[in-house]
């Protein structure tokens, strides 16, 4: 809570008020017992810092991902320093296409951290907050490269509706979205709560006031939770509707406000763990023919580490190239390995280096050139339900027959969690044209926004290149039982014992459902 954000005490005299003074900024220096103070905005500024914070705007990509339903702005109607607070507000307005209007700060590309307790003191809106979605959060710095969830989220507050309590959450990616929380006791909203966690190497624990109220084990990058051990930035925002709280009702109050008292950073000065990188490939081996790409992914593990790591490749075969994304990078890259209509054939080992800081460290790959294959791809591929083993994510496969099976079946819900088909292991070179995805669905009766993505993926399913990806309101291509056209443009592509995998996601609005009996409802895929 607000206690001083002054200098100025008024009292009957000097001494008094110098006493008065001292005795306050005591009782309220950012000080933790074992944390040293690396970063903090107190907003005793006028502004808003643009060295800690900048803005998303705007409606996102369906409504952020979650259907909300405000326009983020950054005018002071919505989000400005006041009395000591940041005061961010959400409003029932017409704006930009939109009814309600709010923000979000984040300190994306300005300030992020691996570890730490990070804490915040927060009066969240009270009273009739049917819809509204307030929230403190983080997500990792390779956001922009990966996507989510890959690279993790650290919910530290969220609250919805009318709830007594918050939630804390992680999520990220173990062959889907995985996520693990829970909920604090009962709080007063009227009041400012002092929101945290502390995260160390093996563990993330959640507090509010002090008290704590989950942890989460990451020690070893267990579960796939390796996303934890990279830097995060910091999210506030007020959220208006989306998919969890749902909308306001008539009862609900705006404006809405958010107050911030500080924002605060520490580190751990008792238990620091040394600053350090290392490297691994995944997958360790590729094998590509001549005039084609393999890709491998470059994970960096970090510690407490300043600054970004440059990568290159070295021991590449004549007509090989590598190409790296990013670098320099503080988390995962990608590398593909091209090889030229000449390049030599065999196996070669490709020497990965890291750099940072004077520190280096290296991982291989080996690379199994082959000689260019004149076969093509087969040209139709149809979705079947037969579960492909020795994949991952786990999905169902493609195949060149047709079924024997009449009717509306097989069938599946397309939703937010992704489907996947493999085709069988090919080697092959397709030519340069268009692909063609006929997805056969119902008419939903409401906007269904269906995103298809097609890839080239090792036959682990690893090493995804993507082809193409297009999303349709496959509400608007048809009534009834209908199929609506995915194209995709793509020059010629070599496959060298590898795999198609077509991608099938809900990426906003009502959930469809789709079929891919080969007879009827002959969901598949043309290859040019």
């Amino acid at each position: 809570m607000k206690t001083m954000k002054t200098s100025s005490c008024l009292s009957v005299n000097v001494r008094v008020r110098m006493l008065i003074c001292l005795a306050i900024l005591l009782a309220t220096s950012p000080t933790r017992a074992g944390w040293t103070l690396v970063w903090s905005d107190e907003f005793n500024e006028s502004t808003i810092n643009p060295d800690n914070w900048t803005y998303d705007l705007g409606t996102g990509s369906g409504g952020w991902g979650n259907n909300e339903l405000e326009y983020y702005t950054s005018r002071t109607n919505n989000v400005r320093i006041e009395n000591g607070n940041l005061v961010i507000q959400a409003r029932q307005e017409s704006y930009g296409g939109m009814n309600y209007t709010s923000a979000r700060l984040k300190s994306q590309g300005l300030q992020s951290w691996t570890y730490g307790r990070i804490e915040a003191s927060i009066r969240l809106p009270s009273g009739q907050t049917q819809g509204l979605w307030p929230a403190f959060w983080m997500l990792g710095n390779n956001f922009g490269s990966v996507g989510w969830p890959e690279c993790g989220e650290i919910d530290l507050m969220e609250r919805v509706n009318l709830n007594t309590t918050i939630n804390g959450t992680i999520h990220w990616y173990d062959n889907g979205e995985a996520d693990y929380g829970s909920i604090s006791s009962v709080l007063d909203f009227t009041q400012y709560h002092v929101y945290a966690i502390e995260w160390d190497p093996g563990m993330i624990t959640w507090y509010v006031d002090g008290n704590p109220f989950l942890q989460a084990n990451i020690t070893n990058n267990i579960n796939n939770t390796g996303a934890f051990h990279l830097p995060f930035f910091i999210l506030l925002n007020l959220a208006v509707g989306g998919n969890w709280p749902g909308s306001p009702d008539a009862a609900t109050t705006f404006p809405a406000t958010m107050y911030v008292d500080y924002v605060r950073v520490y580190q751990n000065t008792t238990n620091t763990t040394p600053a350090g990188f290392s490297l691994s490939a995944s997958p360790a081996s590729l094998s590509v023919a001549q005039g084609a790409s393999g890709v491998s992914t470059i994970i960096l593990n970090q510690t407490n580490l300043s600054g970004s790591v440059s990568l290159s490749a070295s021991g590449l075969p004549s007509g090989v190239s590598a190409s790296f994304n990013p670098t320099p990078t503080s988390g995962n890259s990608t590398l593909t390995l091209s090889a030229s209509s000449s390049a030599a054939t065999g196996t070669f080992m490709v020497t990965v280096t890291g750099t940072s800081g004077g520190t280096t460290h290296a991982t291989s790959v080996s690379l199994t050139v082959t000689a260019a294959s004149t076969t093509t791809i087969p040209k139709t591929w149809y979705l079947f339900n037969t579960p492909v083993s020795g994949v991952s994510p786990a999905g169902q496969d493609l195949q060149t027959n047709r079924s024997g099976t009449t009717g509306w079946q097989p069938i599946q819900l397309i939703t937010t969690n992704a489907a996947y088909w493999y085709s069988p292991a090919v080697t092959g070179t397709t030519a340069a044209g268009t692909w063609d995805f006929y997805l056969w669905s119902n008419s939903p009766g409401s906007p269904s926004y269906i995103r298809v993505d097609l890839y080239q993926v090792n036959a682990s399913g690893s090493g995804a290149r993507l082809i193409g990806s297009q999303t349709q309101n496959i509400n608007a291509t048809g009534t009834g039982n209908h199929p609506s056209l995915y194209p995709f443009s793509a020059s010629a592509i070599t496959f060298g014992n590898q795999r198609l995998l077509v991608k099938i996601t809900s990426v906003s609005g009502v959930n469809a459902t789709i079929a891919y009996n080969s007879n009827d409802f002959p969901t598949r895929l043309l290859t040019p």
